[in-house]
């Protein structure tokens, strides 16, 4: 597939997803968000509940979580092995804030082929925990990830309702 057919392609893709139902806002305002961002659900390196709740008591209006070619749907475990490697910062684990945060019963442990992991949270699970109508919303949202003539591809895409697969470069 040829460069304009292919852009052509992930630009009807990204118009065909469809929208959350309309609200009744002021179309006037500015509203603060971030539609970039990644957790454990694909390169990240925090839960998703936590990076939705640090957004929202820093004043943030919407937040899309972009991981790369998934939506937070489904069940998705990640061993801790793999959590501890992608921690950056120096002090608390992601695992050990999670637990101050929402207590130690919060986090989903569970034992597969002999490696201890997580199961993450959904979008929806928390949604219900975070989201305030008229205040904070939380986006579906999927960084769709590919490559087209050996350079990287990464278009974000927001509100949609599943996940919408890369075009391979033959």
């Amino acid at each position: 597939m040829k460069p304009p057919a292919l852009f052509l392609s992930l630009f009807c893709a990204v118009i065909w997803a469809s929208p959350l139902p309309a609200q009744d806002y002021d179309t006037r305002a500015w509203f603060k968000g971030n539609t970039h961002t990644h957790s454990l659900w694909s390169d990240g390196n925090d839960f998703p509940e936590m990076i939705f709740h640090w957004y929202r008591e820093r004043g943030y209006d919407f937040v899309a979580m972009s991981d790369h070619n998934v939506l937070q749907e489904g069940e998705k475990w990640v061993a801790l092995e793999t959590i501890h490697k992608r921690q950056k910062a120096v002090g608390r684990t992601a695992v050990m804030k999670a637990e101050a945060l929402y207590g130690k019963d919060w986090l989903r442990h569970e034992t597969r082929d002999g490696k201890e992991g997580i199961v993450l949270r959904t979008l929806e699970e928390c949604r219900a925990l975070l989201e305030k109508p008229g205040e904070f919303y939380l986006l579906p949202a999927e960084e769709m990830s590919n490559s087209g003539q050996k350079k990287p591809i990464h278009i974000n895409i927001l509100n949609l309702d599943s996940v919408i697969e890369p075009i391979k470069d033959n």
